[in-house]
């Protein structure tokens, strides 16, 4: 029996690139959340009229400022430490140099020991010298953490403490987030991520 030809209309299959839409929702999250915490205790004598839920900020802002005043005066303490300690080392230096001179000018010969030179005596100058910068240093470091700063751009979560109020250390200010870079999960069908061309799991192939 003859097999009789159907028509049928035909066409080149062509490679194109096409955008499918697909509806969902979801929650937009930050992707950096933190909690603004202090490093030394004291009374707060100043708020950014921006820390207060929901405030913007930028990075830099000052957001809370603690007391400095008890801080300003460890400073100013240790300061005068250093310049004692810089006399003390610069009077021992000057005795053994007028050690080393009469030990010359005595004609003993031979080398003057470290004890006629009053190198033992330099060297704990020295070493109190060292000690007192650290101890300023360390004083600077407080004073500069009365001040909370943004550490970048944001918004205010929370605020958990109010002006005039006394905090401890690590006490926890508030909650702030930053609003460069935001996270979106949404919710999508298996029907979604197969017109997105995403599929999860085994997907088998060819004819079962």
């Amino acid at each position: 029996e003859a097999i009789k030809a159907l028509p049928v209309l035909t066409a080149t299959a062509q490679s194109d690139t096409v955008q499918l839409w697909v509806r969902t929702q979801g929650e937009v999250q930050p992707r950096t959340e933190i909690n603004l915490i202090n490093q030394v205790s004291g009374r707060i004598t100043y708020m950014s009229p921006n820390f207060i839920e929901g405030g913007v900020f930028e990075k830099g802002d000052l957001l809370v400022r603690i007391d400095p005043a008890e801080y300003r005066l460890r400073v100013t303490q240790a300061r005068a430490n250093v310049s004692q300690a810089e006399t003390v080392l610069a009077r021992e230096q000057s005795e053994s140099e007028l050690a080393r001179m009469d030990w010359d000018d005595l004609g003993s010969g031979g080398e003057a020991t470290p004890l006629t030179l009053r190198e033992p005596q330099m060297s704990e100058a020295a070493a109190q010298r060292e000690a007192a910068k650290a101890s300023l240093a360390e004083a600077e470091l407080q004073l500069s953490r009365t001040q909370i700063r943004a550490p970048f751009d944001g918004r205010v979560i929370a605020r958990n403490v109010d002006a005039g109020e006394f905090v401890a250390t690590t006490g926890q200010l508030g909650e702030i987030y930053a609003s460069d870079i935001m996270d979106v999960k949404i919710p999508l069908t298996q029907n979604d991520l197969r017109l997105s061309g995403i599929y999860l799991g085994y997907a088998a192939q060819g004819d079962a």
